[in-house]
């Protein structure tokens, strides 16, 4: 984006954060970020609905990890879904523990993330 003509920077999360920029160039930076995400794609695992066996994996960890963990942050989240309705609502209407956590800055974002991170490890495979 940078090299484009945006001034952008990366973000611990792995995404990038944009400067604000005039409405006149928006079409321009449009243009620019399809640039860049055909230059540098992401990986098509990332891209595809998750598998049952996947899903499963993402509703434990949100369960029996991620919810108590910012439970000890002091963040109230609401009752998980059962898994048949997470898994019914997957692609519609997804829950993730997140979604119960008020707006915040973005240093408090990147903080929660780091201890609290908002996908298990090996979701993906090994490695991911």
């Amino acid at each position: 984006m940078v090299g484009e003509g945006f001034q952008v920077t990366a973000r611990p999360d792995g995404g990038i954060h944009a400067e604000l920029i005039p409405p006149e160039q928006g079409e321009a930076q449009a243009i620019a970020f399809y640039v860049c995400s055909v230059r540098y794609p992401i990986d098509p695992i990332y891209l595809v609905p998750l598998a049952e066996d996947q899903m499963y994996y993402l509703y434990d960890y949100y369960v029996l990890e991620l919810v108590p963990c910012l439970e000890a942050e002091g963040h109230a989240i609401s009752e998980p879904p059962s898994w048949q309705v997470f898994r019914d609502g997957y692609l519609t209407d997804p829950w993730s523990p997140f979604s119960d956590l008020p707006p915040s800055d973005e240093d408090d974002w990147i903080a929660i993330n780091e201890k609290c991170p908002q996908q298990p490890a090996n979701l993906f495979g090994p490695g991911t």
